[in-house]
């Protein structure tokens, strides 16, 4: 497997195109009329902040349906991931080439983990996200961070002290 730059732009454009919804969906379920508008859906732009303040404005219904949105595409994407990751173990061969193979399947893998999204549960997903965006200081966090920070939360893989440092991070960046 050979994983150049076009096709490495190649993928992330279809990651792109995959978890950026249409300025026409905004989380709005097919129950919903246009008196139980949610802030974000009367100003467009809180979508394009991407953070906690999209977030807070969504109705719960919203969230829900943004969940299962997010958490399928991420499924789709670690799938497609891990099946590049695993043609380039099979044609992982001994020679002048083994390490840039190697450094390319690693980078598999380090990408592949960012999608992993199978083994959170939707409604853990939901209340957690919530309770994040609670958190005055964790407004400004982008949704994909919060998102990966929930996931790593309650499936456990790492550990509390780098997740709560990682978080203290990101606060300092967004809150300065």
């Amino acid at each position: 497997m050979r994983m150049n730059r076009a096709n490495f732009s190649i993928l992330w454009m279809i990651c792109a195109i995959l978890f950026v919804p249409p300025m026409t969906m905004h989380g709005q379920s097919a129950g919903q009329t246009v008196s139980q508008e949610s802030r974000s859906e009367k100003n467009a732009w809180l979508r394009l902040a991407n953070n906690g303040a999209w977030w807070n404005s969504l109705s719960a219904d919203s969230k829900s349906d943004f969940i299962d949105g997010y958490v399928s595409a991420m499924t789709e994407v670690h799938k497609m991931l891990m099946a590049l990751l695993d043609q380039g173990t099979k044609s992982l061969a001994a020679g002048a080439k083994f390490d840039s193979q190697m450094a390319q399947i690693v980078q598999l893998s380090v990408i592949g983990d960012r999608y992993d999204f199978q083994e959170v549960g939707r409604a853990k997903l939901l209340v957690g996200m919530d309770a994040f965006y609670k958190e005055p200081l964790n407004k400004l966090i982008r949704i994909d961070d919060a998102f990966a920070f929930e996931r790593d939360t309650l499936n456990g893989k790492v550990a509390p002290r780098d997740l709560q440092k990682q978080l203290e991070e990101w606060r300092a960046v967004m809150n300065k």
